[in-house]
């Protein structure tokens, strides 16, 4: 295979069965399909990010459209582009939600969105809000895509209240990074923490 008439085409799949294998070196069980396109054939197929890493000559471009061939920089690509993935998936509930809100609560959803597409992550006590009425219109999520915003002392005292109370810590348990956990002194799932529908 001439490697170097490929290349990354930003397209990403999640396969939470891992039912796949990656067409390059086999590997099983696959979480994350990134797929890649022959730009001589326009065939494509489908791989793991460690093997467009592994094997230099695949082409990946950065947001500019420049193929990176520093290996930081196609890793750091390779990485955006999971974050742009993992952003436009958490999309899909969000935008469910939106369409069977009240007005009222529509703009309160859209400027939280604003405030998630401005910082990267959403205000523990907006998350909590989120995924409450998200549960309460039996709309399914996965906890794990939201990040909890803790960054000002505001966002860090509502966090440490909101999991002092259990319906709150279950419902943004799945969101909190370790350094969170740690730092709000949580060891272990709360009982009943499942997240998401």
């Amino acid at each position: 295979m001439q490697y170097s008439d490929w290349h990354f085409t930003g397209e990403i799949y999640d396969h939470p069965a891992k039912d796949i294998s990656c067409d390059l070196c086999a590997h099983e069980r696959l979480r994350y399909e990134h797929i890649i396109q022959n730009t001589k054939t326009q065939e494509k197929k489908s791989v793991g990010s460690s093997c467009i890493l592994k094997f230099a000559e695949i082409a990946v471009y950065d947001e500019q459209g420049r193929v990176t061939t520093n290996s930081v920089e196609r890793e750091q690509a390779l990485k955006k582009a999971f974050q742009r993935f993992k952003f436009e998936l958490s999309l899909v509930p969000l935008r469910k939600l939106y369409r069977v809100m009240f007005e009222a609560d529509q703009r309160k959803l859209a400027n939280i969105v604003e405030f998630v597409k401005e910082k990267g992550s959403f205000p523990p006590n907006d998350l909590v809000w989120v995924f409450s009425s998200m549960k309460d219109r039996g709309i399914g999520y996965n906890p794990g895509l939201y990040k909890i915003f803790s960054r000002d002392v505001s966002s860090q005292v509502d966090l440490k209240m909101a999991v002092q109370e259990p319906l709150k810590l279950d419902r943004i348990y799945h969101s909190l990074s370790a350094s969170q956990k740690k730092t709000c002194g949580i060891s272990e799932k709360p009982a009943g923490s499942g997240g998401g529908v």
